[in-house]
């Protein structure tokens, strides 16, 4: 019945539910490798260990040359680093994202990728993290697959415009 539904979407208990909340029963919390990524990325982020992460711990940790539109040149570093703020900016209303926001942002980012360890090493290099072997294997597929590498017999190969 449609009250059953709203009152499962309404996430916030107001009478009502908007899309992120729609979008949030849809895409389901974070589980197992990626939730615990996402707490060890938090736990690295949270300089002061006060369970909150501020702009300024945020800026400091982010390596927007390693975000995946930033090495494909669909994105400059600096705007990057701007729209992740203002993502970010939505989850923590009162200042300060707390573990369950930083959550809560990445289970959207998560929605979008498919594999285990590509979402990984995403979300560790971001934060200037090490990648581990598998998860640098599944960026270079997903690179592959995006048309920035081509993987050969030989190895990998670095795109140009002379393909």
């Amino acid at each position: 019945d449609v009250n059953d539904l709203t009152r499962a979407l309404d996430l916030h208990n107001v009478g009502y539910f908007d899309f992120e909340d729609f979008l949030a029963v849809a895409r389901g919390s974070l589980v197992g490798m990626r939730a615990a990524v996402v707490r060890e990325v938090f736990q690295y982020l949270d300089l002061d260990a006060d369970g909150r992460l501020s702009i300024r711990e945020l800026e400091a940790r982010y390596t927007p040359s390693e975000q995946p539109d930033v090495e494909a040149g669909r994105k400059a570093p600096a705007q990057a680093l701007q729209e992740l703020l203002l993502r970010l900016g939505a989850f923590g209303r009162d200042g300060g994202l707390t573990l369950t926001d930083f959550e809560r942002y990445y289970e959207g980012i998560s929605a979008g990728i498919d594999s285990d360890q590509y979402f990984k090493h995403v979300i560790r290099t971001s934060w200037g993290l090490e990648s581990d072997e598998r998860s640098r294997y599944a960026r270079n597929l997903h690179r592959s697959q995006d048309g920035h590498l081509q993987v050969t017999e030989g190895g990998i190969c670095g795109r140009n415009d002379g393909w």
